[in-house]
């Protein structure tokens, strides 16, 4: 207890050539009951680099069992190995890695990525075996909040045979934390393109942040950019999650995924002609009662080529009681052939989709424009909000949705406005405005698409109240597609 680590450089050896790398940079670890935890220790303004155990878990900072009240605080992490460390499969790097029932930990002000201390380079690693990467993996007690507050993870180049979930920014995995309320973090930046460039196996998916603490989480001020996301071929496929959020309690408020005026700010750039769908989440809710305001998701695209369920979505809601208010979704772009039509809640590209179980979902108050599927053949679809939460009690309200867009030529594409699924419960969708059958620069979509303003295919009861819905649009041709302000295709239960 009581100790400090600061201003020290902890590598590999400098005064030799042969391979000698160091497992951990500090390591802590203790049996002691809690009130015996190590405690008020700091660990500061370090150099820490070329940390590596080659044949399992290596961890620049690693604080394990039987610790309590540490500050970690303006440390540099990065790597600049000319030629990098032949790997075991399955090795684990981790940045910051923190799992402990003690609490009131403060992470601060870490940079986790370039070549040297100075912010320049690159930290490049490419490896055949099946190695996966970890920038910050916190879980800790309750008994007082733990913080992390302006730390940055970016500039790093990372190629690997692994798959699943091959790369994790920030991993929140337990324990209450307040993260970026008073300095943001950030995972990559919002003004350039592959500030994090990563390269998986088969089937990989990258994570921005992991939130699947029970506790509380705090996420405010973040940000996630210039994220490039590859696969080893065509026939692989890469995925995305900005957020993947489950249990507890959070709010999740003011965060920025993509950029608002850098184009393919998160990308997916292989091709892939696979089966599997290549997919990017902005945001992934499992359950819990979450609170998602003001985030602003902007500039996402997929480079899917196949016919397979490949997409884009903003937030993907499957459980849970959720809020989701006043957040902006905007300029996505896609070249997925998926061919799911607009009404069953698999559209190629779509703002927000929730199908959670639990009564009580509020929708309200968000801005969902300029999404576009450009397949020039396939049957795509492209909506604004998936209406599938299956219990009752539900609002949809005060959103505004325009400017979707499918390219296509095929006569079965689709594109709605809020549509509902055939299990939807009883809610009310009101003082909604939705303008569609134009683009985001007003041009008429030239080539005939189902159109829906409001969709209610469900046999329980809405109340529709208030909406605006203008269907837009000229020259399309003579082939016979309808457009519909509002549909109902059923008429079994009262709708008001």
């Amino acid at each position: 207890s009581n100790n400090s680590i600061t201003r020290c450089t902890l590598r590999d050896r400098s005064d030799t050539t042969t391979v000698n790398y160091p497992a951990y940079g500090v390591y802590a670890s203790s049996t002691a009951a809690a009130a015996a935890f190590n405690k008020n220790v700091s660990v500061s303004e370090n150099k820490i680099f070329n940390i590596y155990n080659q044949n399992g878990t290596s961890g620049y900072l690693y604080i394990s069992a039987g610790n309590t009240d540490w500050t970690l605080s303006g440390n540099r992490i990065y790597h600049n190995i000319a030629s990098p460390p032949t790997f075991a499969s399955g090795f684990l790097i981790n940045g910051i890695y923190v799992s402990n029932t003690g609490s009131n930990f403060v992470l601060s002000g870490n940079i986790i990525g370039y070549n040297d201390s100075t912010s320049t380079g690159t930290y490049t690693i490419t490896t055949a075996q099946t190695v996966t990467f970890s920038g910050m993996y916190i879980s800790v007690g309750t008994a007082a909040a733990s913080s992390v507050q302006g730390n940055a993870i970016k500039a790093i180049n990372f190629t690997t045979a692994g798959t699943g979930s091959f790369f994790t920014g920030y991993n929140f995995a337990g324990g209450n934390i307040n993260v970026g309320t008073s300095a943001g973090n950030s995972f990559g930046d919002t003004t350039s393109t592959g500030s994090i460039t990563t390269t998986c196996g088969s089937t990989g998916t990258l994570y921005a942040m992991y939130c699947l603490s029970s506790g509380a989480l705090n996420v405010f001020n973040n940000v996630i950019g210039s994220v490039l996301v590859n696969a080893t071929s065509t026939s692989a496929t890469a995925n995305m999650s900005g957020f993947y959020i489950g249990n507890g309690t959070h709010v999740i408020s003011n965060n920025r995924i993509g950029s608002f005026g850098t184009t393919s700010s998160i990308n997916l750039a292989t091709a892939s002609t696979s089966a599997t769908a290549q997919s990017i989440h902005g945001m992934q809710i499992l359950g819990g009662t979450i609170t998602v305001n003001s985030n602003v998701f902007a500039n996402l695209n997929n480079n899917y080529a196949g016919t397979g369920a490949g997409f884009i979505r903003a937030i993907s809601i499957t459980g849970g009681v959720i809020t989701t208010t006043n957040n902006i979704i905007r300029n996505f772009t896609t070249t997925s052939g998926n061919p799911s039509t607009v009404t069953s809640g698999s559209s190629a590209v779509m703002g927000i989709s929730n199908t959670s179980g639990t009564a009580g979902q509020v929708i309200t108050g968000n801005q969902i424009f300029n999404l576009s599927a450009s397949h020039a053949t396939a049957a795509t679809s492209a909506a604004g909000i998936y209406y599938g939460m299956t219990s009752t009690g539900n609002m949809v309200a005060k959103n505004f949705i325009h400017s979707l867009s499918v390219a296509t030529t095929s006569t079965s594409a689709g594109i709605g406005g809020i549509v509902s699924a055939p299990t939807a419960g009883a809610g009310t969708i009101q003082n909604n405005m939705i303008r569609l059958g134009l683009d985001s620069a007003g041009n008429s979509l030239a080539t005939p698409k189902l159109i829906y303003g409001i969709h209610k295919g469900t046999t329980s009861g809405f109340l529709v109240y208030f909406n605006s819905v203008y269907i837009g649009g000229t020259g399309v041709g003579t082939t016979a597609v309808n457009t519909h302000a509002m549909y109902r295709s059923t008429g079994v239960a009262t709708d008001d």
